[in-house]
């Protein structure tokens, strides 16, 4: 790991047991999770920037583990798409490109449709609509919040539990992990900062309500197009977030030239 990255490390390191024994097959498995962990809460939070080397040597020094479950972990980050291996050059966090990323809106389309169709058929709770409301309430809160990072979190928040209604608890971890590589790339590319400058989080309030009313009057059909609405809307928000860049790019006043909004 860089210099940087262990400086401002945050994540506790991971000791291990006393004793001299080798680790006994259990405590591997937990050393590889803590180590996977950490590593991929410092890529989230950009603690590890995307395009970094990342050195199981060091790495294992500064947790306190043996080179093992750093490989492990590494390996694992690499078939969820955080990491990048280069044949004798090593491991790298991912840069992730838009298409990527649009894949990802597409995917997290998919499940969102489908859960909601899914808790339909099961039949919505009163408790699950209060909590939907409890939720966007907190996010209309957050508007008038400097703190993006918050509000992108409670929106996370809503649309795992509407996902939840569905009782599939599979498909929510699923969508937790769309959700995470999503805001990973937002946050990195700098579109949080700005849509927060336009309307996009009160809109996506509005849409998170109508969504709601719609459960309150039983009407399904109703439910499942304000969802559609509301998804489309944040797909095609984020692409003209990317169009924007591209065509300001090169400019003396583009975001490209140094604008906060870009780092």
């Amino acid at each position: 790991m860089t210099r940087a990255s262990r400086s401002g490390k945050a994540a506790a390191a991971v000791e291990k047991p006393a004793g001299s024994a080798p680790p006994a097959k259990s405590d591997r498995g937990f050393f590889i999770h803590k180590v996977y962990e950490t590593l991929r809460g410092d890529i989230l939070a950009q603690r590890v920037r995307p395009g970094v080397k990342l050195i199981p040597e060091h790495i294992a020094g500064t947790l306190n583990v043996s080179r093992t479950p750093v490989r492990h972990a590494l390996e694992r980050l690499c078939q969820e798409g955080y990491v990048t291996r280069i044949p004798a050059r090593g491991y790298f966090v991912a840069e992730m490109d838009a298409t990527e990323a649009s894949d990802l809106y597409d995917v997290r389309y998919g499940l969102e449709i489908r859960a909601l169709e899914t808790a339909l058929e099961r039949g919505v709770d009163a408790d699950g609509i209060e909590s939907l409301m409890r939720l966007n309430t907190e996010y209309q809160r957050l508007l008038d919040d400097q703190s993006v990072v918050n509000r992108s979190r409670i929106d996370q928040e809503f649309h795992l539990a509407l996902a939840g209604l569905s009782g599939n608890a599979l498909l929510v971890r699923m969508l937790g992990d769309i959700y995470d590589r999503l805001n990973f790339r937002r946050r990195n590319d700098g579109y949080w900062f700005w849509a927060d400058r336009g309307a996009r989080g009160h809109d996506g309030s509005s849409e998170h309500r109508r969504i709601i009313q719609a459960l309150q009057k039983g009407d399904g059909a109703a439910a499942l197009a304000a969802l559609r609405e509301h998804l489309g809307n944040a797909h095609r928000n984020y692409r003209h977030f990317l169009a924007t860049v591209a065509a300001d790019a090169g400019r003396p006043d583009s975001l490209a030239a140094g604008d906060p909004v870009r780092r």
